[in-house]
Parts: structure tokens; C-alpha cells; sequence
């Protein structure tokens, strides 16, 4: 596997991510298509924006916990994206 993400942003993300349940977890392929670089011939996802938008307004809000206590958000509070 390799990724522009700086180790110290992974480093920071799973920090982040160690107390999580996996009920707390919610998985999803991104919408896209494969797209290979003609010049180099590597392999990228290319992600379908639009649809991406409509999925990730759909998805469902965090619930609360039963205590009233706010319950780890499952949604992304923040997209990334590799080419700003």
C-alpha cells in the first residue's frame, strides 16, 4: 500500500480511532470507477464527487447514547481530498 498521508497524520487518525467499537463503525466503498494513469500505469480510484455528495447526505445522523451522552460520530465530520 502506498499513500501521500504523512505518518503523523496516520499516527494522529489512529490514535483517533482506538476506542472505537465496531458497532461504531460504519464501512462503505466509495463511489467511483478504477482509472489507471496512462503514463506511469498506476492504479488509482477515481471517485464519482456527485454521488459521493448525495451518499453522504443520506447517511444516516449519529444517535445519542442512552444516557444522553453523545455517542461516537460514525459519519466523517471531514472529507479529505488527496488533490486540493
Amino acid at each position: 500500500l502506498q499513500t501521500n498521508l504523512p505518518f503523523e497524520r496516520a499516527l494522529q487518525l489512529t490514535k483517533a480511532l482506538a476506542g472505537l467499537r465496531m458497532d461504531q463503525i460504519r464501512m462503505m466503498t466509495v463511489p467511483g470507477n478504477f482509472y489507471d494513469e496512462p503514463q506511469t500505469g498506476t492504479s488509482y480510484w477515481a471517485v464519482d464527487r456527485f454521488s459521493l455528495v448525495q451518499l453522504m447526505t443520506s447517511w444516516e445522523k449519529p444517535k445519542r447514547e442512552p444516557t444522553g451522552t453523545p455517542s461516537t460520530p460514525t459519519t466523517p465530520t471531514r472529507m479529505f481530498d488527496p488533490n486540493p
